[in-house]
């Protein structure tokens, strides 16, 4: 027992396997035996381990949240399909980020000779004799 002010030591959790599923926390495994009796059925143990939000995995697979015990009618679910269960983690497909042509150090004009078929382009600079028209800005609150 830990003096006055100390901390108590942290246990490592253990698993418990109960009818080929993996029970995460020994912990929340001893209150749900507290709360059901030591004459609970496994079914029973089961879903209220759920009830306490208790890891389970089946075949290394998370099992997810509500698979043993329903939390909306507040009792345990008596139809649990073994083979059906939904699980927590899926498959999620992780695409590779594209690299732009800049990242990979093409240049811009390289890339417009080469859409152009060899003809360089240049920018052209308007002479004094051509008249360069810059369309006014428009008010927010403008009259159309």
């Amino acid at each position: 027992m830990p003096k006055t002010g100390e901390k108590p030591a942290l246990k490592a959790l253990e698993s418990v396997e109960i009818m080929g599923f993996e029970l995460l926390n020994d912990d929340k495994v001893a209150r749900a035996l507290d709360h059901l009796g030591e004459t609970a059925s496994e079914e029973e143990i089961l879903s209220e381990y759920d009830k306490l939000a208790g890891g389970i995995k089946k075949d290394g697979r998370k099992v997810a949240l509500g698979s043993f015990y329903d939390f909306v009618l507040k009792k345990p679910r008596t139809d649990v399909k073994f083979n059906d269960l939904d699980y927590e983690d899926e498959l999620v497909v992780v695409r590779k980020a594209p690299t732009t042509r800049v990242a990979r150090g093409e240049d811009v004009k390289d890339r417009v000779t080469r859409v152009t078929g060899g003809k360089k382009l240049a920018a052209k600079a308007p002479t004094s004799s051509e008249k360069v028209v810059v369309a006014p800005k428009r008010r927010k609150n403008a009259k159309k």
